[in-house]
């Protein structure tokens, strides 16, 4: 009996010791396991910093962190919010306006360069979302997001990418009007926004008011020198006058003078053409030229009662030579009137140059 009970002690003392090397186990290899995922997530952690000390020095994030750029995405991003005296992402709607209207005293003020920028919170919302306009950016990105503004931008571009002489003179044109329009700026009688619409009108052939914003008066004219025309017999072409599709009314009178300097010891003769430099001729004159002397055209042109479609001008000049006095021309496009000089002989010294390109509405 005493040997069965012996037996029995040690078979649960056995059993006992073998369930605490298991258990042991265990418990070595969860520790390993904790241990290995402690150091991952140490590595995740590691690798997560690195990746977060990249991106707050990432210049990305630094730009687009500065105001006056987050403007520009608010203006882009209008409209959003209603009316908020809340901090907000997004610039306050103005109540029952459809889209934002510009005015001249959004466009000129404030002045200043940097362009001013609104305030934002610490997490990038508009401290002041009913003023947001304040930022001079946010209205350029609004007005980017207007169809006419995509239209016009779109315009621009031609089918393939131009050269350096296209480009040029994509620069020269804008830089002289800039130039153009800071003159007008600064002269006695700067134009409003009427007379400008006027003008715009006249150039692009409209029916409407003359290029000068009224009946009659000087609607343009050239008074810088032209190139000096020199020894050659070939007939060339001096200046030009443009008049505008709609410029004269039936029954109105448009006058158009010229004038030249002319030198040398030549005979020197003038024409005036229609529409091109060999175009109809409707004046010509010829100058015996000793000394220098300063000549002069003057056409007179009136509108008379269109036939067939087409517009009929009379026209009055001096002339040498029987000229057309009467033409129809295609309706509704502008029509340019050319200045030519041709010398009877080839001479040293024989030179031309137009001082004046004149066109008035009597």
């Amino acid at each position: 009996m005493q040997n069965e009970a012996t037996g029995g002690v040690l078979g649960a003392v056995g059993g006992a010791m073998i369930g605490l090397v298991e258990f042991r186990r265990d418990l070595d290899r969860d520790a390993r396991n904790a241990s290995t995922k402690a150091s991952n997530a140490l590595a995740a952690a590691s690798s997560a910093l690195s990746g977060l000390k990249t991106l707050v020095t990432s210049g990305f994030l630094l730009r687009g962190m500065v105001h006056r750029v987050a403007d520009f995405d608010v203006g882009m991003c209008y409209p959003g919010d209603e009316t908020s005296q809340e901090p907000s992402a997004f610039a306050s709607n103005a109540p029952g306006l459809p889209r934002p209207v510009f005015t001249e005293e959004v466009a000129v003020s404030p002045q200043q360069w940097p362009p001013s920028a609104n305030a934002y919170t610490d997490t990038g919302l508009l401290q002041d979302p009913n003023n947001a306009i304040v930022g001079q950016n946010v209205a350029t990105g609004m007005a980017l997001g207007f169809a006419e503004v995509r239209s016009f931008l779109l315009g621009l571009p031609g089918a393939a990418h131009p050269s350096s002489f296209v480009q040029a003179q994509y620069f020269r044109c804008a830089n002289g009007l800039g130039a153009a329009l800071q003159a007008i700026a600064v002269g006695s009688v700067p134009l409003t926004a009427s007379q400008y619409k006027d003008k715009f009108l006249g150039v692009f052939g409209s029916s409407g008011p003359s290029p000068t914003g009224s009946t009659t008066g000087l609607a343009s004219a050239i008074i810088v020198d032209g190139p000096a025309y020199g020894n050659s017999t070939a007939e060339t072409t001096l200046t030009s006058v443009v008049m505008p599709a709609g410029f004269l009314a039936v029954g109105q009178v448009a006058e158009i003078l010229l004038g030249e300097v002319a030198q040398g010891a030549s005979t020197l003769t003038t024409r005036v053409r229609l529409d091109g430099a060999g175009g109809t001729l409707v004046g010509q004159k010829a100058y015996t030229i000793a000394a220098p002397a300063t000549l002069r055209q003057v056409i007179n042109i009136t509108r008379r009662a269109d036939q067939g479609g087409a517009e009929v001008y009379e026209i009055v000049t001096e002339s040498d030579v029987a000229v057309t006095d009467s033409i129809s021309v295609l309706a509704g496009v502008a029509h340019t009137l050319y200045l030519t000089g041709a010398w009877t002989a080839a001479a040293v010294g024989n030179t031309v140059t137009v001082k004046l390109a004149q066109l008035r509405k009597l």
